[in-house]
């Protein structure tokens, strides 16, 4: 009889006791990870916060519009962005060049940014993203007429509608509230119910 045969009849005849010994161990392993997690919050917390940044650098380098130049000492140029050249990395994002970034997140079942970071590392960094500073983000998206068409409905905080504007930008100045807010609400991102104190939809 060989090996492979005797391992099998020996578990068929033991299998409630391996069975029952694996679970055990399951147990005993996951009751050590959350009493570890427990012990360690704060070395957890900034190792997965600097896990997070070296993620969001090397992705932002990739796509950054000095990506593989080196200083004149040989050390790499720090991600910037492709229109101000500001290179903080907390001021950083990645854009989507032809827009409706949102959009293909919610496809991609993707909620953070870190999470998107890992899926254009995983994708081998396609084609159609750049680095921009929020700044320029912002003016891309808005002032340049990406989100500036559509109409939106401004209601109070028991759903009574108040007006209709023609564009984000027009509630924005009307109201004073930043349209990027209005445009997060309207798109029902998580933490944004209300801005400027006013509900807000999409007219159509």
């Amino acid at each position: 009889m060989g090996v492979k045969e005797r391992n099998r009849r020996y578990y068929l005849v033991h299998r409630q006791e391996i069975l029952k010994r694996h679970q055990e161990r399951r147990q005993e392993l996951n009751n050590y990870q959350r009493q570890w997690q427990a012990d360690h919050k704060v070395e957890r917390a900034e190792y997965d916060k600097q896990y997070r940044k070296r993620v969001k650098h090397e992705v932002l380098n990739h796509y950054s519009l000095l990506h593989g130049m080196t200083n004149p000492d040989g050390s790499e140029i720090t991600p910037c962005c492709g229109c101000c050249q500001e290179s903080n990395l907390d001021l950083l994002e990645i854009d989507h060049i032809e827009g409706n970034g949102n959009e293909h997140r919610t496809q991609l079942g993707i909620s953070t940014s870190t999470g998107f970071y890992l899926w254009l590392k995983k994708q081998d960094y396609p084609f159609g993203y750049q680095t921009l500073c929020k700044d320029c983000n912002l003016r891309k998206q808005f002032w340049d007429g990406e989100r500036n068409t559509r109409p939106v409905n401004q209601y109070d905080l028991t759903g009574n509608l108040i007006a209709t504007y023609g564009s984000q930008i027009e509630a924005a100045k009307c109201v004073g509230v930043d349209a990027k807010n209005i445009s997060s609400v309207c798109r029902g991102r998580k933490y944004y119910k209300t801005a400027g104190g006013y509900k807000w939809q999409y007219a159509n």
